[in-house]
């Protein structure tokens, strides 16, 4: 009798181990798909990291502004 529980056992673990894996690869996240996950998330200091996000994408979506040239430095050459 326990030789046909170790046999059916090892059956069991043969077949686990051999069936297809179903699992996709998934992409990995971008620094701010990860902020903007903890950002929503209920973890002490995620509303600031969601504060700081939105500041940042203010920031780079601002125009730049063109500074004219300094006229002293002009005056030196």
């Amino acid at each position: 009798m326990r030789r046909w529980m170790w046999l059916w056992c090892a059956g069991l673990l043969l077949c686990a181990s051999c069936a297809q894996h179903t699992e996709t690869a998934k992409a990995p996240l971008t620094e701010h798909q990860r902020d903007s996950v903890l950002a929503k998330s209920q973890l002490p200091g995620a509303f600031v990291v969601g504060r700081a996000m939105t500041v940042s994408d203010k920031v780079a979506n601002a125009p730049t502004s063109q500074m004219p040239p300094d006229e002293e430095s002009k005056d030196s050459h």
